[in-house]
């Protein structure tokens, strides 16, 4: 059984077999059909015909005359598809007087003028095409009550942001909205992404230091009786770098080790003693470190700064200075006034500890001492929980003549 919409269809056929001539509007590269007032007669087997093209927001008409052959088939509607895909470049065909001034526009329904080629009562009986609101937009949008439909359109980009981070490699974001016009009555949303990013790359990030893992305890500093071993660890895992911070903390600790008891010695003698308080330095000034974390023998004076030997024997030494960046200083152990070390410690870059010791004989009362020998003006030592300097000492051996 035929449908109304078939019958219509075979009636339009039957009509183009008719040979006839129309009065086509004929303009080229308008920017509105209504503004085209030529009007040219066609020819046998010719039709109407209007061809928009479409670059970016701007699209522009040509209205003339085509022979038949070149207006393709005629689209069969059903209930999947019922109204012409419109693409960038549209091309379109009529038959009638001055009826492709119509072609090619598929008018916004702010115009609200329904398509004269459509029956939209019946369309609307057959294919519900109203309920298909973004068809029916272009095609009945009168019939359909879709007059105030408003399409969504994108706004402009606002600036691109700064950079998500300051050094290494980040993004740039940058945002638009869907407000000129933004949708309403039903109309679409804006098509694409609200959002897009691009890279940015800024100079390196500084790398902090990190402590390497503690090597092996070593000897024991005497075969017999209370002696003290040591193990280490560096600043390397990984080293700092552009302006990264150094690593806080000790890069030695230090053990008592007890070995078996010492057939030649009745005494032992060994200390150790932080924190610095008088932070300043002069030359020949000696450190005074005064927080005591061993004192056996009691020998190290944490008022004076001072060790005075309770024995005469052979005496390992051990000092940690820490200085503030960017200072630089002799520092040395000193003997009743004679230096036994003397080193240039101190960095340009970094806050850091550093070590050096003397092993040496000792006679009975000798003073022994941690000093600052040259260079040495300003407050450059550092206080902190983190890098402490220390000063310790231990007999190894006594009565060695």
């Amino acid at each position: 059984m035929f449908t109304h919409l078939t019958l219509f269809i075979l009636a339009f056929l039957a009509a183009r077999t008719v040979t006839a001539s129309y009065e086509c509007y004929t303009c080229k590269d308008i920017d509105d059909p209504d503004d085209c007032h030529n009007i040219t007669e066609s020819g046998n087997q010719q039709s109407c015909f209007a061809k928009v093209d479409i670059k970016g927001r701007s699209k522009s008409f040509t209205l003339g005359i085509t022979d038949d052959e070149n207006c393709g088939t005629i689209p069969i509607y059903n209930v999947t598809k019922v109204k012409r895909d419109v693409a960038d470049q549209c091309f379109e065909c009529c038959s009638r007087d001055k009826c492709n001034s119509q072609l090619c526009q598929h008018r916004k329904p702010s115009k609200c003028i329904d398509d004269v080629k459509i029956d939209c009562a019946h369309m609307n009986a057959v294919f519900n095409i109203c309920g298909k609101v973004h068809q029916a937009k272009n095609m009945c949008p009168k019939f359909c009550r879709l007059c105030s439909l408003v399409g969504g359109n994108w706004a402009d980009w606002f600036e691109w942001s700064a950079c998500d981070v300051t050094c290494d490699v980040g993004i740039h974001i940058r945002k638009r909205t869907c407000t000129n016009p933004a949708p309403a009555y039903q109309g679409l949303m804006c098509s694409g992404n609200d959002t897009e990013t691009k890279r940015c790359n800024n100079m390196l990030c500084p790398v902090n230091g990190g402590w390497s893992d503690w090597s092996d305890w070593g000897e024991c500093s005497v075969t017999c009786d209370t002696g003290l071993k040591k193990r280490n660890r560096s600043c390397s895992n990984p080293y700092p770098k552009r302006t990264g911070v150094h690593c806080f903390g000790d890069s030695t600790d230090v053990e008592i080790c007890k070995q078996k008891a010492c057939t030649d010695i009745t005494t032992t003698v060994a200390f150790r003693s932080d924190t610095v308080t008088d932070l300043s330095l002069t030359d020949n000034k000696i450190i005074v470190f005064s927080h005591y974390t061993l004192n056996i023998g009691g020998a190290y004076n944490n008022k004076s700064g001072i060790f005075r030997a309770p024995v005469p024997g052979l005496y390992q030494f051990a000092a940690q200075i820490c200085l503030y960046v960017p200072s630089q200083a002799y520092f040395g152990i000193s003997v009743n006034d004679i230096i036994l070390t003397k080193s240039l410690i101190g960095d340009k870059f970094w806050h850091r500890c550093y070590t050096f010791d003397a092993l040496t004989f000792v006679d009975l009362a000798n003073q022994v001492s941690v000093k600052c020998i040259g260079s040495c003006l300003g407050d450059k030592l550092i206080k902190n929980y983190h890098m402490q300097s220390s000063f310790s000492g231990f007999l190894v051996k006594a009565n060695m003549q």
